[in-house]
């Protein structure tokens, strides 16, 4: 279901802690609280006829847009970026007429701050439904032009490869994905409830030309359908995500990417969240420092 983008909403929530801040005994009630947030409305750059939003901010302080627009039987990529009080003139990164357009598995895109940004989109690899891959396009020159798409996963099969994260991590990007390379019946592919195998997370590190340079399994057995999430902490990267044990409780994990191996994973809480079907909604995690 696409939705009509007529204005972005954006709320900046502002919290400060420091090893000299007073105890809560010290601080008059009246003071207690900061008033921090705004809330206004902003002009969409872009068509009205448009729908997958994504935001992206880099360390410059410069805020990225990203969405698809419809023309026709082709679908669209484009993005603008957020200086000041302007937005600049939408750049299309891609277009397709097979991709797979969902309001739950959306295109992102993200910078490092210099002359390189990543994107992604999803295009159907056969005629299920819920077969698709996962394209990555490349700019090195602050997304001006970008290079020929290339497919993230390498195992070849006509599945459900999706929900991503991306995130600079030093001089590449991070990048999580739902892989569902093991739900696949060796004689041909499946429908979305009717896995013969369990959905996969992965993550891999792609380079400044679109070129993967590491890829790890993070956890072999996850929710079938999403959100994923990444972020970049002092330590390294973490990703949260929605689990699945063996008798369907879905709830938040995490794992970290320590020196070059990854942690197992491991419950945030134990909501004990028993659902046997896919929620679709999954968390979000941002870090500063080591504070996630």
């Amino acid at each position: 279901m696409n939705k009509i983008i007529r204005n972005i909403f954006v709320v900046v929530l502002i919290s400060a802690c420091n090893n000299n801040a007073k105890a809560p005994d010290q601080v008059s009630s009246d003071n207690r609280v900061e008033k921090s947030s705004q809330l206004r409305s902003l002009q969409f750059p872009g068509d009205s006829l448009s729908a997958e939003p994504y935001l992206f901010s880099d360390n410059n302080g410069l805020v990225y847009l990203s969405w698809i627009e419809k023309k026709a039987d082709q679908s669209l990529l484009k993005f603008s970026v957020r200086s000041g009080e302007q937005w600049s003139k939408p750049v299309e990164i891609s277009s397709g007429n097979s991709w797979f357009v969902n309001w739950a598995d959306y295109p992102l895109l993200a910078s490092d701050g210099n002359q390189n940004l990543l994107a992604h989109f999803l295009e159907k690899s056969e005629k299920g439904t819920y077969n698709y891959d996962v394209k990555l396009t490349s700019s090195s020159d602050k997304g001006k032009t970008w290079s020929q798409p290339k497919i993230l996963h390498d195992d070849g099969k006509k599945a459900e490869h999706g929900f991503v994260s991306i995130t600079p991590f030093g001089d590449q990007f991070f990048v999580s994905w739902l892989d569902g390379r093991n739900t696949v019946a060796e004689k041909g592919g499946t429908d979305h409830e009717g896995h013969h195998g369990q959905m996969s997370i992965r993550g891999a590190l792609i380079n400044k030309q679109n070129a993967k340079t590491r890829e790890w399994e993070l956890d072999n057995r996850v929710c079938d359908c999403c959100q994923t999430s990444a972020a970049i902490t002092t330590n390294g990267p973490v990703v949260v995500y929605r689990d699945r044990s063996e008798d369907e409780t879905r709830d938040i994990s995490i794992v970290r990417l320590l020196g070059d191996h990854w942690t197992d994973p491991k419950v945030i809480f134990n909501d004990n969240w028993k659902i046997a079907g896919c929620p679709v909604n999954g968390p979000r995690a941002d870090a500063v420092g080591n504070n996630l």
